[in-house]
């Protein structure tokens, strides 16, 4: 597709399924907000609005106290996060798959199938949480033993400071590269869940599919954010504005409101960005599987033959030759 018919497209599925896609970023936003709820984190966000609304108040901001939260609480809800999370990367693009390719589905069904993948599912997210972790733990090195290698002798004060300077450049190079490896595997948990193979395979699969339509993809993916982000951050905008300026609130009330306003704008803005990965995942495997054709024969099937009745009538054989001729 050319990018105006893939946005068409995006946009056609958004509308007409919109029931479906929003029924399933709801059901992903639900365990956060039980988290959030559950564990006083709302508590925590009414503080600092309260925070923020006093700031001419020195009296106020003295008597202020930010609210505990219980760590033992915390850590349950990390882990059940945790736990969820191959769930939440695989929902959504499932959901999307199938209705993009015509079938009859729901949230249970997808949730279903999702499931299935969830080993492989989860091996990914621990590859993308371990590459992350090897990135952060090279450059807190770095800092620690400029640092203490600046403490030591004359000129620490350079030391130091060309140690920053290094250790910026690295998160940058390391952002950079996070950027360039992510676009390579856009199309790995498509798939792992359409062609239901491990996280190797979709990795190697995502890397070849993408070859060649790098530059093209990134444009596409950069015109959705702007356009998902400018969405997302008109209703946030016009949602905290409402939820600042009720009047008669308590901190706490206005830290509820304000995540319950933000996981509306996550549920209405979240399906943008999965099926327009599930379009670019098929106009990949067309362009380099021409994958069309092999669906028309899979929905064909094999040739059969034509009954008797429709059979053209047998050709006369021809008169034998006269002897000697």
């Amino acid at each position: 597709m050319p990018l105006s018919e893939l946005l068409d497209e995006l946009f056609r599925i958004y509308r007409r399924n919109f029931a479906l896609v929003a029924t399933t970023a709801l059901a992903l936003e639900i365990p956060a907000l039980l988290f959030n709820f559950l564990t006083g984190q709302f508590r925590t966000l009414g503080f600092f609005l309260d925070f923020f609304a006093s700031a001419g108040n020195p009296d106020r901001l003295a008597a202020m106290a930010p609210p505990q939260s219980n760590p033992f609480y915390l850590g349950i809800g990390y882990l059940v996060l945790l736990l969820l999370l191959p769930i939440s990367t695989g929902l959504m693009l499932r959901v999307t798959i199938d209705v993009a390719m015509g079938r009859r589905t729901g949230l249970l069904g997808a949730l279903q199938r999702t499931a299935r993948r969830y080993l492989s599912l989860a091996a990914f997210d621990l590859m993308g949480a371990l590459a992350g972790l090897a990135a952060a733990v090279v450059i807190v090195v770095v800092v620690v033993a400029g640092i203490a290698l600046g403490s030591r002798g004359q000129g620490n004060a350079l030391v130091i400071v060309l140690t920053v300077l290094l250790a910026i450049g690295l998160g940058l190079a390391a952002l950079v590269a996070a950027a360039w490896i992510g676009v390579r595997l856009l199309v790995v948990v498509p798939a792992m869940l359409e062609e239901e193979v491990g996280p190797i395979a979709a990795i190697r699969r995502s890397w070849g599919l993408v070859r060649g339509s790098f530059w093209r993809i990134v444009g596409i993916m950069l015109i959705v954010y702007v356009l998902a982000q400018a969405v997302r951050s008109a209703l946030s905008g016009v949602l905290l504005v409402l939820v600042l300026f009720v009047p008669g609130l308590s901190g706490e009330a206005r830290g509820g409101l304000l995540l319950l306003a933000l996981a509306a704008v996550e549920v209405l803005t979240t399906p943008i960005f999965a099926i327009a990965v599930t379009l670019l995942y098929f106009d990949l495997r067309v362009r380099r599987d021409a994958i069309d054709l092999d669906q028309l024969a899979g929905a064909v099937g094999p040739a059969q033959p034509l009954p008797p009745s429709l059979l053209p009538p047998p050709a006369p054989s021809p008169p034998p030759a006269a002897p000697g001729v």
